[in-house]
């Protein structure tokens, strides 16, 4: 059995658990760091002597690399920063590198649900199903006027429990329900001031990097799974034929491919979407390899060089983004923008922030999206929303 010494106690580390060890979620609470990928898990512990900036839009690569210098001249017993960006860049980002954090784990991640959740006092959603089928009905206009090819519209659920969110029963929920994905807790700036919290599961990897290796997985058209295996298996063919899907994802992985040629001597994309399940969904996938032309790009370069993607904006961005602004009625804070790590050395993970919400004490707002092209129906593009919220709501209930 390993103990720790008096130093490891002091800092917080622990080390690799041997093989069927379990992650624990013990204590975990509003501040603290989880980031969970199938390569690598995260935990690490609020501590007001974190290196941490918080800065907007092209300050971000700039931040990440000051904090790299101070771990390396500073020799901290840590080399991992982690950070989130929101979907606006008008909006600031958070980077910082906790003192006391576990190192990355190859085993399987589990958490223990230990907690009952609250009750629900009161929903309000943002919009309602009218107000929803009523903008992505204006977006169908805009799309048959040659205005824009697709939109991400999103709509947010506001909920108030009767107690204090349990992170360890949500992360351990979480955890339990989405093991290929990236599950992550990480403290963000709310817009009222102070933290909140910036919980989920999201199934969209948009940037890993390995040495001048990089990977890319967009995700862009869905259906909802179904419990019977023989419908469900026909709903996933139905997914790959789907002429609007394909059209949906084609512009995802054209945009990527052409932001992605600058940064890379070789370039792999697939000629054709594979078709990836979660609990819910399955998803149009297309895992998109590539070598950098220079290998001191980071991770955060090429994530930063993708978002938005169409998967979560729409294209064109620029007319795509004007759309949002006026159909959604709230703002997405971090919601469809980054979260993840990377080290000293520019490796790392980012992933969209979808199937997520933000948390601060009892009060939650969780968000989903669908990409409008045309052919879509608004009925259906409201029931796909509703699918994905229900990650975050059977976590929270």
């Amino acid at each position: 059995m390993y103990t720790q010494s008096p130093t490891e106690q002091q800092e917080g580390w622990s080390p690799a658990p041997e093989r069927g060890d379990a992650f624990s979620l013990a204590g975990l609470k509003h501040g603290d760091v989880l980031f969970r990928s199938p390569e690598a898990a995260f935990r690490g512990w609020a501590d007001p002597a974190d290196d941490l900036v918080e800065c907007r839009d092209i300050d971000y690569v700039r931040a990440v690399s000051s904090l790299a210098e101070n771990l390396k001249s500073r020799q901290r017993n840590t080399d991992v920063i982690f950070g989130a960006v929101p979907f606006s860049r008008r909006l600031p980002g958070r980077f910082f590198a906790p003192r006391q954090r576990r190192v990355p784990l190859s085993t399987q991640v589990e958490g223990r649900v230990a907690a009952q959740p609250g009750r629900e006092c009161r929903r309000d959603a943002l919009p309602d199903r009218q107000g929803y089928v009523r903008a992505v009905q204006s977006t169908l206009e805009a799309i048959g006027h040659g205005e824009v090819d697709k939109v991400v519209l999103a709509r947010a659920l506001d909920i108030l429990l009767d107690e204090p969110v349990s992170y360890p029963a949500l992360l351990g929920r979480l955890l339990s329900g989405h093991r290929q994905g990236y599950t992550f807790a990480m403290p963000v700036p709310a817009e009222s001031g102070g933290l909140e919290m910036l919980v989920g599961a999201s199934p969209e990897l948009l940037a890993r990097r390995k040495g001048d290796r990089i990977t890319v997985n967009p995700l862009a058209g869905s259906a909802a799974r179904q419990t019977d295996p023989v419908k469900d298996s026909a709903v996933s063919q139905a997914l790959a034929a789907s002429e609007k899907d394909r059209h949906e994802h084609a512009i995802v992985v054209d945009d990527i491919r052409q932001r992605l040629a600058p940064l890379c001597r070789e370039l792999k994309v697939p000629q054709a979407p594979s078709v990836i399940g979660t609990d819910t969904l399955w998803h149009l996938s297309t895992e998109i390899t590539g070598v950098l032309a220079d290998p001191a790009t980071t991770a955060l370069d090429v994530a930063l060089a993708l978002h938005p993607t169409p998967a979560i904006c729409g294209q064109p961005a620029t007319a795509a983004g004007r759309c949002i602004d006026l159909l959604e009625p709230f703002e997405r804070g971090f919601y469809a923008g980054l979260v993840g790590w990377q080290d000293v050395r520019g490796d790392g993970e980012w992933a969209i922030a979808l199937r997520c919400a933000q948390i601060h004490d009892s009060r939650l707002r969780l968000y989903a999206g669908a990409g409008i092209v045309e052919g879509s129906d608004p009925e259906r593009e409201y029931e796909e929303t509703a699918t994905k919220l229900g990650t975050l709501l059977h976590a929270v209930f």
